[in-house]
């Protein structure tokens, strides 16, 4: 059976006339299969009983055998379809089958008098199709000018004029219309130049080609909403205007919006670029090009070009080599060898630009790479949870995108408001990919946004149901990666699938013991988008979250299994290496320690989980003792919560001299990062008695100080046994370090009771020693932290006995220390306690300088109670200079 739409309504090789249910069948033809519920709403809206009505319809198309149920309860079609035929000929370049093919007005002569809606549907879709006959008919003119058979041409331009069914020239097409017109001598062309005129178009042409061609304007309109690239679209434009760019290619993930993007651009570029371009803009698809030797043609035909330019790239670039144009070429990694041929259109046609979108880097000389990333989200600083945002321009970027989609398949208006911190989360945790949110918002006409983000989480296949009429390659997540998986080689496949055990990004020294990589193949993997710079430029790489996903489910479970190992091993063996060298390149280490860490902490819960507890110890140790880790950047709940194990497991063990540092090192992070005293004594009484155990008396020396300097406002009588304790020791020991220890927690506790004399004079003590042992490089591990507190407290004294400007120079000092050892908690105090100086000195400027970067380590390392007072101080601070003259 067929229906012919064009020019009529009938189906033929069926007896079924009945204008409404033909009406119907025409729509889900055109529109792809669709829902009851749309069909009631389009067709019967006004009807008494419009599922009856519609059951009465669809029971007359299911006889006739036209039309079929979906499992999913759409209607689908079972006739070929004369305007769908036409506009699959026009995407793939068939002009003289779109001017066959086109009989008429689609549904020329209906009877519209059947709602608002239905209506509006068919008079859009007839202008549409009428559009793309006109392009047809142009082109096809265009073609035939250049072999010389005239009449054809002049009967073709002046079908495009006059198409029945087709709205006004609009400036596109104007401006593709009177080159043809004029060329031809046709009378028309007059009154196309005079409607030029007035839309205040610029007919002036420049290049030898002006007066002989038509210029191109060939970009195809989408059927959905626009949403942010602003910033994109700028920065292609800029590169776009440089002298030296031939080709630039829009590079990313599949699904990343390369296609939508390049069309806006290319929309812009039309409408803004004819003197730049005046030759036009044209976008060739190269979808369904399969084979790299088909490119040049497929380029000939989409510019309308006679067969014989398309022959080979040579003969592409003979006719193209006095364009003045920008051509767009999409989807071109499915012809990714053809690359060389567009190296050979880039130097013989010197005024031609290309823009193609590419999943893979072209590699060659005259390309110019725009990685493109996801939608614009949230920023993870931004406020959550204070007040719904009020209006979809109030949103990020990504939540507009999901927000548009998901109210088209009927989610309420005022839940997007109502739940925009859900989906601004969501988008976040899909990095704003435009086709991840796409299709997770469809899925709202079934599931909450809360629900749909659990989902995703732990399954792709919540993402793998995408519109039908949607090309194939994004009907699905899945979908949309499988090609750029089918580029790979199978050992970068094996290797890709073991890289996803990584938690974080990973350097290519990771990526090479895990994975097996070698350079070439992870700069191969790089080029193909499945892999990405993290762009700090520091060498790091890792994977788009849909990519990790789509990894993971390749994983089989043996080949998880060695792929953990093989992880866990190689950061054991870091850890190994890196603790003992965190004394003499703190900065270095642990700046890789922080960006390894979630790798970390996968590495030692897997030791622990394999039995093999010895080695989390060692590694834990390592992090956490010698490289001071969670003092000095944090690591959060879960990492206190690692040491704690690992301290236990060592305890149990009975490793003494391992369990009480890290015991130690857990109360530190207890008393400093979540503020619980009473937990911090009772954790360093456990580990004062492993010392006393062990027979350390330096361990013993430095704990029996810090419970006697915390201690002392609560329990004085305790806390002055412990301190006599500690000196004690250090005095038989006859040890510089193990005084200093004492006397700058006796400093602490003067300065504690506002004794100003006593705690200048104590930690004036305590800097000197600890500033000698410094300079002889001696207890690498315990000096630093001894100066850097001893300067802290010996500030506070000096600002309270010779006033603020005498204790900036200990501030400094300390903060010099900090930096040195690259201690984020310590670089906070610091400035914070430089911006309290500041601001008392009237250095508003410096305070503020001071206090915002503290606020940023603070809330870098989870300190939420000095992150509070410090939010608290900017705000005051904002105020006063609010409401100061």
């Amino acid at each position: 059976m067929f229906l012919r739409t064009l020019g009529g309504l009938t189906l033929g090789g069926a007896s079924l006339t009945r204008p409404k249910p033909l009406l119907m069948l025409a729509y889900v033809c055109v529109e792809g299969p669709v829902t009851r519920r749309e069909l009631a709403d389009v067709f019967f809206r006004d009807a008494d009983d419009a599922r009856d009505s519609l059951s009465t319809a669809l029971r007359h198309l299911r006889r006739a055998g036209a039309v079929e149920r979906l499992p999913d309860e759409r209607v689908s079609a079972l006739v070929a379809c004369d305007a769908t035929g036409l506009l699959r000929d026009f995407d793939a370049y068939r002009y003289e089958a779109v001017l066959d093919a086109y009989e008429g007005p689609f549904l020329d002569g209906i009877d519209v008098s059947l709602g608002l809606d239905l209506e509006a549907w068919l008079f859009t879709t007839r202008e549409a199709i009428a559009r793309r006959v006109r392009v047809a008919a142009l082109h096809r003119a265009r073609a035939q000018i250049a072999e010389g058979q005239l009449d054809e041409a002049r009967r073709l331009a002046a079908l495009a004029v006059h198409l029945r069914g087709a709205p006004e020239l609009e400036m596109d097409e104007l401006a593709a219309a009177l080159p043809v017109l004029e060329r031809l001598n046709l009378p028309e062309a007059a009154q196309v130049r005079e409607l030029a005129e007035s839309y205040g178009l610029d007919l002036e042409r420049s290049g030898p080609a002006g007066a002989e061609r038509a210029r191109i304007a060939t970009v195809p309109r989408r059927n959905t909403a626009f949403f942010g690239r602003q910033d994109e679209l700028r920065a292609l434009e800029e590169i776009l205007d440089e002298p030296n760019t031939r080709l630039l290619t829009v590079f990313g993930l599949g699904g990343v919006g390369k296609t939508r993007l390049v069309l806006r651009l290319a929309e812009r570029v039309a409408a803004y670029g004819s003197e730049r371009y005046p030759d036009g803009v044209a976008v060739v698809s190269l979808e369904s090009v399969d084979r790299p030797s088909e490119v040049a043609s497929t380029i000939a035909a989409g510019l309308a070009l006679p067969a014989t330019a398309g022959a080979s790239a040579s003969d592409l670039a003979d006719a193209l080599a006095s364009w003045r144009a920008l051509l767009v070429l999409d989807n071109f990694e499915r012809v990714a060898g053809a690359a060389t041929d567009l190296a050979l259109l880039a130097d013989r046609c010197p005024h031609l630009q290309f823009v193609v979108t590419s999943r893979v880097r072209l590699g060659i000389a005259c390309e110019r790479t725009f990685e493109l990333g996801g939608l614009a989200t949230r920023h993870p600083g931004a406020p959550a949870g204070v007040a719904p945002a009020p209006t979809l321009a109030a949103m990020s970027e990504a939540a507009q995108l999901f927000a548009e989609r998901a109210t088209s398949v009927g989610f309420p208006t005022e839940a997007v408001s109502r739940d925009a911190d859900a989906i601004e989360a969501l988008c976040g945790t899909l990095e704003g990919y435009p086709l991840g949110i796409e299709l997770a918002a469809a899925l709202t006409r079934a599931l909450s946004v809360a629900e749909i983000h659990a989902a995703l989480r732990h399954d792709l296949e919540v993402l793998d149901h995408g519109p039908l009429d949607a090309p194939a390659r994004h009907q699905g997540v899945r979908a949309v990666l499988e090609p750029s998986w089918s580029l790979l080689q199978p050992r970068e496949r094996d290797a890709l699938v073991r890289l996803s055990v990584f938690r974080t990004t990973f350097a290519f020294d990771a990526a090479a013991a895990v994975g097996g990589l070698s350079l070439p193949s992870l700069l191969r993997l790089v080029d193909h988008a499945v892999l990405r710079s993290d762009g700090s430029g520091r060498g790091r790489f890792g994977f788009h979250p849909v990519m990790l996903a789509f990894l993971r489910e390749r994983c089989g479970a043996a080949e998880r299994a060695e792929a953990e190992e093989a992880h866990r091993t190689f950061f054991a063996e870091r850890l190994a290496s890196d603790g003992p060298r965190a004394a003499k390149e703190p900065r270095e280490v642990l700046d890789r320690l922080a960006a390894d860490l979630p790798d970390v902490m996968h590495a030692v819960r897997g030791w622990f989980a394999t039995g093999e507890d010895t080695r989390a110890i060692d590694m834990m140790r390592a992090l956490v003792v010698d490289a001071e880790f969670l003092v000095a950047r944090g690591g959060g709940g879960e990492l206190i919560a690692l040491a704690r194990q690992a301290a236990l497991a060592a305890e149990a063990r009975g490793d003494l001299h391992v369990a009480e540092p890290l015991w130690t090192k857990v109360a530190n992070a207890v008393r400093l990062l979540q503020d619980d005293l009473f937990e911090a004594v009772a954790l360093y009484t456990r580990a004062l008695g492993l010392a006393e155990r062990s027979g350390e008396v330096g361990r013993q020396v430095m704990l029996h100080a810090i419970l006697g300097g915390i201690l002392d406002a609560q329990l004085p009588d305790v806390a002055q046994a412990h301190m006599t304790a500690a000196w004690d020791l250090a005095e038989s020991a006859d040890d510089d370090l193990l005084r200093c220890e004492v006397l700058h927690r006796r400093g602490y506790v003067a300065s504690a009771r506002k004794d100003w004399p006593r705690a200048r004079t104590l930690n004036a003590q305590a800097v000197e020693i600890a500033d000698r042992l410094w300079a002889a490089g001696a207890h690498a591990d315990r000096v630093p932290s001894l100066l850097f507190f001893s300067l802290h407290n010996l500030a506070g004294a000096e600002e309270e006995a010779a006033g603020v400007a005498a204790s900036i120079p200990h501030h400094r000092r300390a903060l010099e220390v900090a930096l040195a050892r690259g201690q984020s908690l310590w670089i906070a105090y610091a400035r914070h306690d430089l911006a309290l100086a500041y601001r008392q000195i009237d250095d508003r400027d410096a305070a503020q300088r001071q206090a915002e970067e503290a606020l940023r380590l603070y809330d870098r390392q989870g300190d939420v109670k000095n992150r509070a007072v410090v939010e608290q101080l900017l705000s005051t601070w904002d105020s006063e200079a609010a409401t100061s003259p």
